[in-house]
């Protein structure tokens, strides 16, 4: 792909010799995937274990003819549709005993306090330099961002003091929209180029979208 018209943004370079994991690739992880790939990110790395629904399609970037597939065969279709990028598809749960690959950046995007618990007991030392949490309900995006070089404890400490039940859970008819997909992917993506390029980035973000309310801390 032809990156003439961002390369002033951030070198192609930097993107193309950057390994990223995905964990997760429902509805932010299929839209930040594409993204990246989109970016010129060289190296991807996806985890699902879960099939393609018809209630995935209106909220996930993935083709209607996707329906009855794994959602990471059908998130590295897509990819290949739309990049010239290629991607690593690995259809299984991601646990505690799972030996991720070595990479820039891992960020999950999960569903569940409980798989974001068995996920950050995946890591381990050195494998990576960033750690990205991100979390999506209907209308409102948060994303953590941990730098493994520094202190992890902050995050360690609020992400296993939490429960499920600690969680708003919200009725099956209000749990998702495709452009709160679209515009997670694009704080994660803008969030990613900023840490390869070795720059600044906030610890958290939270983006209400119903009600134009975007907050950064750290």
């Amino acid at each position: 792909m032809n990156h003439t018209r961002s390369i002033d943004i951030i070198h192609p370079e930097i993107l193309k010799s950057a390994h990223v994991a995905v964990i997760g690739t429902g509805g932010i992880g299929a839209a930040t995937a594409l993204a990246l790939a989109k970016m010129g990110i060289g190296h991807l790395y996806l985890y699902d274990f879960d099939t393609i629904e018809d209630v995935n399609i209106p909220n996930q970037l993935l083709p209607i003819g996707a329906v009855g597939k794994p959602k990471v065969v059908g998130l590295i279709e897509a990819i290949r549709f739309f990049t010239d990028g290629k991607g690593v598809a690995y259809r299984s749960r991601v646990t505690p005993d799972t030996h991720l690959p070595d990479v820039d950046l891992v960020i999950t995007a999960l569903d569940s306090i409980t798989a974001r618990q068995q996920v950050w007991q995946a890591r381990r030392s050195g494998f990576t330099r960033y750690w990205l949490d991100s979390r999506m309900s209907a209308q409102t995006f948060q994303l953590y961002t941990i730098d493994l070089s520094g202190g992890t404890a902050w995050y360690e400490t609020m992400l296993m003091g939490t429960r499920e039940e600690d969680v708003p859970n919200d009725p099956c008819t209000a749990k998702a929209i495709i452009f709160t997909a679209f515009m997670a992917a694009g704080h994660i993506a803008n969030q990613v180029m900023h840490l390869l390029k070795g720059e600044p980035a906030p610890a958290f973000l939270f983006h209400d979208i119903a009600r134009f309310d975007l907050r950064t801390e750290g």
